[in-house]
């Protein structure tokens, strides 16, 4: 992966009550090299259209979740979306209707009456201008039994007018139900031979004039 993450720390929110706080962001990846492309195509269409979906595409390991990171530690999307920007990792939902509780439970929302739960989340990102992730989408999109739960949910995200909604999934299909904002951003490619050096640099001892790592490095599809 051209990128290192930490995972979020949920802070507890009271709904209705006026000390809102940011779930804490992780940081900005500190090895990101080769997606100079990638990275400018996503930021001109999140600041193009202040309600845009965005799919990041890929492989395992490819670097979405990097770019997705990278995205809301932008500068432009710093300045405009504040302290309401918000990662979700969907590593962990399980049960056909639990992508609006993931969400909850990063945001700190919390309720008495679970069936109220995703429209407190909705009313919650409605409030004012925000942008959230979805990393690892496919945790619950993935599994055809949740499939059709998981795109309501995002349907009712969708519907948010002042909501940009960015998903970061394995492989090339964008779930159904929401309309992509164009240009489609391509899955994204392997890293160029050079970027994959400088990562692997970066993590590594080996030294630079090693002559075994050009060949490591196309066995290894860069």
């Amino acid at each position: 992966m051209n990128g290192t993450y930490s995972k979020l720390t949920p802070t507890v929110l009271n709904i209705g009550s006026s000390s809102h706080r940011n779930a804490i962001l992780a940081p900005r990846p500190q090895i990101f090299y080769g997606r100079e492309t990638e990275s400018r195509l996503v930021l001109d269409i999140v600041l193009g259209h202040h309600s845009s979906r965005v799919a990041i595409l890929g492989p395992p390991g490819i670097g979405k979740t990097s770019v997705a990171l990278c995205l809301l530690h932008e500068p432009a999307v710093k300045v405009y979306y504040g302290q309401r920007r918000y990662f979700v990792s969907c590593d962990g939902t399980v049960g056909p209707t639990t992508l609006m509780f993931t969400i909850a439970e990063c945001l700190g929302i919390k309720s008495s009456s679970p069936k109220s739960i995703p429209s407190k989340v909705t009313s919650f990102l409605a409030a004012s201008p925000a942008i959230i992730v979805l990393d690892n989408l496919e945790s619950c999109w993935g599994d055809p039994e949740r499939r059709a739960d998981v795109e309501t949910d995002l349907g009712m995200l969708s519907d948010i007018d002042n909501l940009t909604m960015i998903v970061t999934l394995r492989g090339t299909e964008r779930p159904a139900g929401v309309r992509w904002t164009s240009p489609l951003l391509p899955p994204l490619e392997p890293l160029s031979p050079q970027a994959a050096l400088q990562v692997f640099y970066t993590i590594s001892d080996i030294r630079d004039d090693d002559p075994d790592l050009p060949a490591l490095m196309q066995r290894l599809g860069h």
